[in-house]
Order: structure tokens, then C-alpha cells, then sequence
């Protein structure tokens, strides 16, 4: 169905999208007043932008499974949509979806959702029923603004499924902040405008990304620990937290942002505990690194054992002029019914048949991924090899 291909079509009352349609274009409905019913069909995978804003007397929408995609405002500005359901194909909820939408009063949002963009739900004044789906990781933080259900919230940290979304209320200073177990994200700006107030944090084990200016010039912070399940960072999570001096990262750590502790300018200590070298997400246009100068120079970073010479070689990690070997990135061997030996210069490991066996050159680098036994490397040197969590050098 093509871009306005119905607008401002007043009069009519009700659409059924055939089962040989796919796409429905920009603006195909926009402001068809007197539209009380859409049935879509079950090959259409794409809704766009404003495909049915301002249809007014919409009062429920279903969105099925098939449909993968739904544009900005697709559904802005009904005024008298009661209900409307997501199927389990849409991933993104895109900005101003549901704007406006006044008579609104519940959301179910499919299992596949993962995203939630800014002033998504905003002005939906009697919004008050949502389903978060276990998969939502980002919501932006404007997306539920006026709405029942933000309303409704406690004073505190407000959690929308997995994702810290925004803190309510005042924060007495000095709060030591744990954020429950469960939470997957912490959401951009969670605490931007407290972050004075904050005398320590305190992550769930549960924990996958933190969000940028989360802990915003959080000056009173002077370590933090971040769970093993944390893989990104954003963009200056930790900028100005000027009385900072020890950071431990844990070892799924994928991605730092840009400037993520820039101004936190005491860091002494840093212990990263990932094996692979995490990245760093710089900005195209200005990028800062996520460390000072300063820290580069002075600090010490601790990393794991197998993995120092891949840190020192990395364009930014190698920027710290001291790097020093902790612990192996997993355990040791040494009570388990495993054995390693070098046979003939292959690798050959006494265990399970079923057990996966991952080897590591020196530079943290996977070579071999598998549970054959016997495994042949073509250069001399030491290898760490992995067994069920395990981990043991071995020099060819």
C-alpha cells in the first residue's frame, strides 16, 4: 500500500489488509478520521512512519507476529485507542509510536522487543498496564513521560522489566545505591542529576550494559566493581567521578564508551578481567578516550595472565604504561580429573569425550574451539588451554 494512498479518507470505517500485501508506505492512513477497525494481513512485515496516525476512532490494535518493523508515530495521535498488542515479531519500538495516543490505557508489548525509543509512549496520559518483555535491554528514558504508569511509580529507582529506567523523587546524600538483582540494563542518564549525592553503588550479578551518563560526576565514588555479565559500557557512564580510584571490570566485558571515565582523574588501580580485549567505542566526529591522559601514565592495570601481551598491543589499552599479569582469566586445573600434556608437539587432553576444549595463543586469541583431544597448532610457543571452565598453559 503506497505512501498516502488513503489519507485523510474521513469516511472510511474499516480496513482489512489482504494477505498479498507486504508493506504498508508512510502516511497510507494518516488521518483517516472515522477508521474504527484495521485487520492486517499475514504476510505484511513492514508498517511505516505515520502509516496510521490521527485515525481517531481506532479504539484497539493488534500487530501480528509477522510483522517485523512499525515506523516512527505509527500509531501517534489516535485519540481513542484503548488497547493496543505488539506481536512477537517487533524488535525496535521506534520514537513517537504511540504519542498522544490520550485514551490509551494498555500496552502489551511482544516477548521479541528490545528496544524502546524517546517519547514512545509520551502524552498517553492513562496509560497504566504494560508488559516489559524479558528481552528489553534499552529504553530511553523520555519514552514513558506523562503517563499513568510513571506516575504511579514510587519515589526511587523505576524499573520497567529488566532496565533501570530513571530514579523519582529526591536523594538524600551520601545513598548507597544497589540496583536489584534481575536488571539487565541501566538505562542512559539514570542517575545524571544525582550523581553527587551517590556514596556507592552496588551491581546485580545480573547485570549486561550500563547506560551513558549513568553515573554522572558520581564524585563521591572511590571504587566499583562490575559484575562478570557486563558487556558495554556507554558513553561517559563514570565522567567526573573525580574521587575515583579503583575500577574492576569482569570477564565478559566487551566494549567501553567514549569517555566513560573521562574526568575521573584518581584512578589507581584497574584489573580487567575479560581474556579478549575488550573494544573501545570511540566517537567518529570527537572521540575521547575512555581514560585521562594521566591515568594512561600513572595507574596500573591488571589483566589476566594469558592475556598481557594482547592489552599491550591494543591501539588504547596499550596507551597504559603499566600493565601487570593477575590471575588466569578462568581457573586452574590442578584438582580436576583433566589432564594436559604436549605429546609429539600436539596438545593432548585427558578428559571427557563430550568436554569443549578452547586453546588461546598469547595474545588471548582463540585457535582451536572443539572437543577433539589431540590438537595440532602450527607454531611453537605457549598456548592456555580451557576445559569446562578450566584453564592451563602449555608451551610447544
Amino acid at each position: 500500500i503506497g505512501k498516502y494512498a488513503f489519507e485523510n479518507c474521513t469516511n472510511l470505517k474499516a480496513v482489512v489488509i489482504p494477505n498479498s500485501v507486504k508493506t504498508i508506505q508512510p502516511w497510507a492512513f494518516r488521518d483517516c478520521k472515522g477508521l474504527e477497525t484495521v485487520t492486517i494481513g499475514n504476510q505484511v512485515d513492514s508498517i511505516a512512519d505515520y502509516a496510521f496516525s490521527g485515525c481517531d476512532a481506532l479504539t484497539s490494535v493488534t500487530i501480528p507476529d509477522n510483522v517485523t518493523y512499525i515506523g516512527e508515530s505509527v500509531l501517534s495521535r489516535c485519540s481513542k485507542l484503548k488497547t493496543v498488542t505488539l506481536g512477537n515479531g517487533i524488535t525496535n519500538i521506534l520514537p513517537y509510536s504511540f504519542q498522544d495516543c490520550q485514551e490509551l490505557t494498555t500496552a502489551n508489548l511482544g516477548s521479541a522487543v528490545e528496544s524502546i525509543g524517546y517519547w514512545a509512549f509520551n502524552g498517553c496520559t492513562k496509560l497504566s498496564e504494560i508488559t516489559f518483555p524479558d528481552n528489553l535491554r534499552n529504553i530511553d528514558a523520555s519514552a514513558f513521560n506523562s503517563t499513568a504508569w510513571l506516575n504511579n511509580q514510587p519515589d526511587g529507582i523505576i524499573y520497567a522489566g529488566p532496565v533501570a529506567l530513571k530514579y523519582k523523587g529526591s536523594m538524600p546524600q551520601g545513598t548507597n545505591v544497589e540496583i536489584k538483582e534481575g536488571t539487565k540494563t541501566i538505562a542512559n542518564d539514570l542517575f545524571y542529576y544525582y550523581g553527587s549525592n551517590i556514596a556507592s553503588v552496588k551491581f546485580p550479578t545480573s547485570l549486561e550494559i550500563i547506560g551513558a551518563w549513568s553515573f554522572y560526576k558520581a564524585a563521591n565514588l572511590t571504587s566499583i566493581e562490575i559484575p562478570d555479565n557486563v558487556e558495554i559500557i556507554g558513553e561517559k557512564a563514570f565522567a567526573g567521578c573525580t574521587k575515583l580510584e579503583s575500577v574492576s571490570f569482569g570477564k565478559n566485558l566487551k566494549e567501553l564508551g567514549d569517555g566513560a571515565f573521562v574526568d575521573a582523574s584518581n584512578i589507581k588501580n584497574i584489573t580487567v578481567k575479560a581474556v579478549n580485549v575488550p573494544d573501545f567505542n570511540l566517537s567518529i566526529w570527537d572521540p575521547t578516550d575512555p581514560f585521562m591522559t594521566n591515568i594512561y601514565n600513572s595507574a596500573t592495570l591488571t589483566v589476566p595472565a594469558e592475556s598481557v601481551d594482547a592489552y599491550k598491543a591494543n591501539k588504547y589499552w596499550g596507551k597504559f604504561l603499566n600493565i601487570v599479569a593477575g590471575e588466569a582469566g578462568v581457573e586452574d586445573l590442578s584438582n580436576e580429573d583433566i589432564n594436559i600434556k604436549v605429546v609429539n608437539g600436539n596438545i593432548v587432553v585427558e578428559a571427557d569425550e563430550n568436554a569443549m576444549v578452547t586453546v588461546y595463543n598469547i595474545n588471548g586469541q582463540v585457535v582451536y574451539n572443539g572437543v577433539e583431544k589431540t590438537i595440532a597448532m602450527e607454531q611453537p610457543g605457549m598456548y592456555i588451554v580451557r576445559v569446562n571452565g578450566k584453564v592451563q598453559k602449555v608451551i610447544l
